[in-house]
């Protein structure tokens, strides 16, 4: 697991985010949420050569828009809502 926060410090914050890294398969997971009460913006983690993020689902759409099986590609950066909205991005190789 890889956290992806920099204000531990801060115990009002709201926001979370990780990576969950399955060394087996070679794909891994990131996972951010916001509970706060605006916006928040978070950068994607850069994947390794050859892979690239998917977007799987995204609480700012609405159902059933939400939920991606195959997943989206070519993400980089996300607006998260705010009150309890998650990203669920898997990481694929290319030539899948």
């Amino acid at each position: 697991m890889t956290w992806h926060e920099d204000n531990w410090e801060n115990f009002e914050s709201k926001f979370l985010a990780f990576t969950l890294h399955d060394h087996n398969l070679q794909e891994d997971v990131y996972l951010a949420f916001n509970t706060h009460d605006y916006f928040v913006k978070a950068t994607i983690p850069s994947p390794p050569a050859k892979r690239r993020w998917f977007r799987v689902v995204d609480t700012n759409l609405g159902s059933p828009d939400d939920f991606f099986p195959k997943g989206v590609p070519g993400i980089e950066s996300i607006t998260i809502l705010p009150l309890i909205l998650q990203f669920f991005f898997k990481l694929n190789r290319e030539d899948m």
